[in-house]
């Protein structure tokens, strides 16, 4: 189903009369922030209305960074929120991200514990390639903790690749961050029926990636 409705800034994955799933790019809050800047939830509620799916008030139970793309869920009911946001605090949502990080990591896969805003942070990550001044990762939260992923590759002295906030040095032609919230699972909570989402990789990641990251230096 993915690319079934295509909006300017995101992509209506999936959607029925309890939750929706939508891909969002880069460069899109996921929520309004002070100064009316559009934000994924008031464009993604008035596409809902045009399409006659109904006029509801979407509750936001997870959020992806501005500078962010990939799969986000959205509640579109108030007996489903509650019931989505705690498979997202009981850690059973699947969410897998593709990232390319700042330097060669040396293991082939490992697992960051450092708590952050002193609350436990979780991120476990596999290398997927490794070129001469970057590394392609997989990496899965087992938490979800705000810039979590960007903040704990960052600390190890890998940031994303323009990522200037957390210390990125190399340039960056791409839209946004070298991170894409590509795999989103979890159990429809009134079906009951296991939903994964798979997305498309986004432009820097096509074809020969580190090759591509690294001809941007």
């Amino acid at each position: 189903m993915f690319g079934a409705m295509i909006e300017p800034g995101f992509t209506v994955v999936f959607a029925d009369e309890h939750l929706v799933v939508v891909h969002k790019d880069a460069g899109l809050l996921t929520t309004p922030a002070p100064g009316g800047t559009r934000c994924l939830v008031d464009l993604l509620e008035a596409h809902l209305d045009r399409q006659r799916f109904g006029r509801y008030r979407l509750a936001v139970v997870h959020r992806l960074d501005r500078d962010t793309a990939g799969l986000l869920v959205f509640s579109r009911a108030p007996k489903v929120t509650p019931l989505l946001a705690r498979q997202f605090a009981a850690h059973k949502v699947e969410r897998e991200y593709h990232a390319v990080v700042e330097g060669r990591l040396a293991a082939d896969a490992g697992t960051f514990r450092a708590p952050l805003a002193g609350k436990a942070a979780v991120t476990h990550f596999t290398v997927a390639a490794r070129g001469a001044t970057v590394t392609a990762v997989t990496a899965r939260l087992e938490t979800g903790r705000t810039n979590q992923i960007r903040r704990h590759f960052a600390d190890a002295g890998h940031p994303l690749r323009g990522d200037a906030r957390f210390g990125a040095a190399a340039p960056w032609p791409f839209p946004g961050i070298a991170l894409h919230a590509r795999v989103l699972g979890f159990l429809h909570p009134v079906t009951k029926k296991m939903h994964l989402f798979s997305a498309p990789p986004p432009v820097w990641a096509a074809g020969p990636l580190l090759e591509l990251v690294q001809n941007c230096q």
